[in-house]
């Protein structure tokens, strides 16, 4: 909680490990206490592919599109 986007990554502030909250770094098992990540790491990628579609949708003007998009 409190965590913000930084630098415009809008997955940066949740790019933490959610057992031991250390910085995650790449790979898919945290440095520090060695949970596994990878299933966490797929859906934020869906969830940052997800974004970005809508974000494309809405500056193109697709509304319903870009609404149905961040539902998911």
């Amino acid at each position: 909680m409190g965590d913000r986007p930084v630098n415009g990554d809008p997955g940066r502030a949740r790019r933490r490990c959610p057992t031991c909250r250390a910085p995650r770094r790449e790979g898919t098992v945290c440095h520090r206490c060695k949970s596994d990540l990878g299933l966490l790491v797929r859906l934020e990628q869906q969830a940052d592919t997800l974004q970005v579609r809508a974000e494309r949708c809405y500056a193109r003007g697709w509304y319903r599109q870009a609404a149905a998009l961040a539902e998911r």
